[in-house]
């Protein structure tokens, strides 16, 4: 057996993120259950009346689709990325989506959550454990050929990655901070991202970097073949986000074997233990974060050892395939009940 066909209710064309991701994955592994995903963009005043299959809300649109919904929807389920509520706007429009979110969440026979942390969230939000269930992201990456890694040092010692759109969120003036009090020649940094998303953040972050010169190199958004050589090319991922669902970009890193550096928040401390793959700090601990990359940049055999162990974790998270088979098989779990 199988759902069939599946209508998830998502964003229309956007940046790429984690979520969106997702998304396409999960039309790509449909076939091997049998099964379609057709995504269905969510306008400002949707119309549903003639949406059909199972209905899949993902939680970037759950705030506006609930009252959208057919009368008897079947059995919905939702597939969450975020937190209630999200993490962008205002107090008062982040406490109005969550409640908005919750609603619809409480109309579900199923919650997809992407991550432990997320799950635990939503238990604490009251959404009964018996209907919330992880169905983690995978984190398999395009195949790099042989011999095609890039130099992205540029003569410094150190070559940074750090791969989030550019929003107030992700913390990316921190990271600049950073990169602005390091002596000449430690390292260099790569931001990889859409700077469209928030176009007055985006504004403020490139009159930072006209006074960074070629300490801070920008890809804009790339293809995920060239993501995939951005990481076998770089030395570590930093990440200093102030809230993440799951933090995708996170576990790719880890399998391509970076070791991760950053604030550990969200789901990450359940993806990397510090120390070992990487080393986490609270958010806003710029000297430590500081400290941390001027040391590696003197010790290359701690480097390699944080490599090392970043490459056996990252063989240990699911790959697509395996979030198509949770993701699928908990769809049909609703359909059999």
């Amino acid at each position: 057996m199988s759902p069939g066909l599946v209508s998830l209710l998502t964003v229309g064309n956007g940046p790429v993120s984690g979520g969106h991701l997702y998304n396409q994955h999960m039309v790509d592994q449909a076939r091997r259950h049998d099964a379609r995903v057709q995504l269905v963009p969510v306008t400002e005043k949707p119309d549903f009346s003639n949406l059909a299959g199972q209905i899949v809300v993902d939680s970037v649109v759950a705030a506006r689709v609930g009252k959208a919904l057919p009368a008897e929807p079947g059995p919905l389920a939702a597939l969450v990325h975020q937190v209630s509520g999200g993490v962008d706007g205002t107090h008062r429009a982040r406490r109005a989506r969550r409640m908005a979110d919750l609603r619809l969440y409480g109309m579900c026979r199923l919650v997809m959550a992407a991550s432990p942390s997320l799950a635990d969230r939503l238990l604490e939000d009251g959404i009964p454990a018996a209907r919330v269930e992880v169905v983690p992201p995978g984190c398999d990456l395009p195949t790099v050929p042989e011999g095609s890694p890039i130099d992205l040092r540029r003569g410094r010692k150190l070559a940074l990655l750090n791969v989030a759109n550019w929003l107030p969120s992700k913390g990316i003036d921190d990271l600049l901070d950073v990169v602005e009090s390091l002596p000449p020649g430690e390292a260099v940094l790569h931001l990889v991202g859409s700077g469209e998303v928030d176009v007055r953040h985006a504004r403020h972050l490139a009159g930072r970097l006209r006074g960074l010169g070629d300490g801070v190199i920008v890809h804009g958004q790339v293809s995920p073949q060239e993501m995939a050589r951005l990481y076998s090319s770089a030395d570590a991922l930093v990440t200093t986000s102030r809230n993440e669902g799951y933090a995708t970009v996170v576990a790719e890193a880890l399998r391509a074997g970076l070791p991760v550096l950053g604030w550990g928040v969200g789901n990450i401390p359940n993806l990397v233990a510090d120390g070992r793959e990487g080393r986490l700090f609270d958010v806003g601990d710029t000297a430590g974060l500081r400290e941390e990359i001027l040391s590696l940049a003197e010790d290359g055999a701690r480097l390699e050892g944080l490599r090392s162990k970043a490459a056996v974790r990252g063989r240990q998270l699911p790959t697509w395939q395996d979030t198509g088979d949770r993701f699928f098989d908990a769809l049909q779990g609703i359909l059999d009940r």
